[in-house]
């Protein structure tokens, strides 16, 4: 049973080593992908850390990754951990990272077995979000580096449907990765 919500853990597949909490809702799962989102080797949000994406999802200000674009100063300092100028620095941290490079939000995004490397490669190679969203298993394996099992992680993760949702609610946010050029 998963320690935060008590839902019972999975397997993806027989051959994984991990037990994995499958519950979408899980606020475990949740603080641990916008913390990687945040994190330095992803999208670098000053001020998103453990405690205060953990303040956030419980002050009800977000539910995603997504949601983060949306604050404002003002919601942000009605919660106990900020004052005035730490909940403007805050906001204009998110606000300044609109428009990441492709290979840091591709890693951000918290992909199964998608590496900084890998989101390199994936970046050079297809150069867009949109052109990545639609490649195929045969596609992403006929590229160095990316095996049948990181092929499958990718086209999964593209073709659920809340990552369509969660692509929709940055787009009306104003959030999209820089197209890598040549």
């Amino acid at each position: 049973k998963c320690p935060e919500c008590s839902t019972d853990l999975v397997k993806l597949n027989a051959k994984d080593a991990a037990w994995r909490c499958p519950n979408e809702s899980c606020p475990t799962r949740a603080w641990r992908r916008i913390e990687h989102f945040a994190s330095k080797g992803a999208l670098d949000i000053e001020g998103l850390g453990e405690k205060n994406v953990i303040a956030l999802l419980n002050g009800g200000l977000i539910q995603d990754v997504a949601d983060i674009y949306n604050l404002t100063a003002e919601q942000v300092v009605a919660l106990d951990r900020f004052a005035t100028v730490s909940a403007n620095k805050l906001v204009q941290a998110i606000q300044a990272k609109k428009t990441p490079p492709l290979a840091r939000f591709i890693y951000g995004l918290g992909i199964r077995h998608i590496g900084t490397q890998t989101a390199n490669d994936l970046a050079r190679h297809f150069r867009t979000l949109d052109a990545l969203q639609v490649a195929t298993i045969d596609d992403l394996a006929a590229l160095e580096g990316i095996g049948e099992i990181v092929a499958e992680s990718v086209v999964e993760y593209f073709s659920e449907q809340s990552t369509a949702q969660l692509f929709e609610k940055f787009k009306n946010a104003g959030v999209w990765p820089q197209a890598v050029q040549h």
